[in-house]
């Protein structure tokens, strides 16, 4: 997981819990491109993404940015996340 202006988070029950402590937020996202290699297994998509929280004063907030996801293809056929990273856009 390499979120802004944090060190690295590594191991999937790492980052599991890293998202649990911060789980007042809603995140939504717009795939807007993608492509799969020609040998079939990896791929990538790309899109924009807006995350909505509360400010400590109760506000509701907006962020947004864009992200990457490199997916690889699992023998059983299904796709999952190798990377998912993103950074933030000045606005949508």
């Amino acid at each position: 997981m390499l979120s802004a202006n944090q060190h690295p988070i590594t191991g999937r029950d790492t980052i599991y819990q890293q998202m649990l402590a911060n789980n007042e937020y809603i995140l939504s996202w717009e795939p807007q491109n993608g492509e799969v290699a020609s040998s079939g297994d990896l791929g990538y998509t790309w899109g924009k993404y807006k995350v909505t929280a509360k400010n400590p004063d109760g506000a509701a907030t907006c962020r947004y940015g864009k992200y990457l996801n490199v997916w690889k293809k699992q023998p059983d056929g299904s796709w999952k996340v190798l990377v998912d990273m993103g950074n933030a856009s000045p606005n949508r």
